[in-house]
């Protein structure tokens, strides 16, 4: 005659719990996994209470490979917690900033072969490195716009001459 869970009625009971009750108590390997992770853990590992017979178990009995896996991960999960975002709130991002660098200008001819700390001394604020012998980097003359220096205003024939 074959045992079924006496918890949820389903399956065959085949875990015994350790209670020491002279009939086995059995139940199915869901319900000892379900009751394992209720129970407190101690210093003896997670011991079920018997449903039966009230008595909490000696030692543990041959537990299934779930129980196990499910233990284990509700131990890594309290020991390494997932980091919780709230709704409507980004992850702030960390940037990184170097330090040093090579020369901006290295492309287009500097010599310099050490990595320097200098920044570029361009008076809007220029993030760039640049060596000590080029104190500034050419990316900002090779982009900037020629503009045309200012000239006097034209004086048509016949009108007086301008004079502010």
């Amino acid at each position: 005659m074959k045992m079924e869970c006496m918890i949820c009625y389903e399956g065959g009971a085949k875990y015994k719990i350790q209670c020491g009750s002279s009939v086995p108590h059995c139940i199915c390997f869901t319900c000892e996994k379900t009751m394992r992770l209720k129970a407190a853990p101690s210093h003896k590992g997670r011991l079920l209470t018997c449903p039966f017979c009230r008595q909490e178990e000696k030692e543990a009995g041959l537990r299934s490979r779930s129980s196990y896996e499910a233990e284990l991960k509700l131990l890594y999960e309290k020991m390494y917690p997932k980091p919780t975002e709230l709704p409507g709130y980004r992850r702030l991002r960390v940037e990184y900033h170097q330090t040093s660098g090579w020369c901006k200008n290295r492309s287009l001819g500097c010599q310099m072969r050490s990595r320097t700390t200098r920044m570029c001394t361009y008076p809007a604020g220029c993030t760039e490195f640049v060596c000590r012998n080029c104190t500034m980097c050419v990316g900002h003359f090779a982009q900037a716009p020629t503009v045309a220096p200012p000239t006097a205003p034209t004086v048509a024939a016949g009108s007086p001459p301008y004079n502010p």
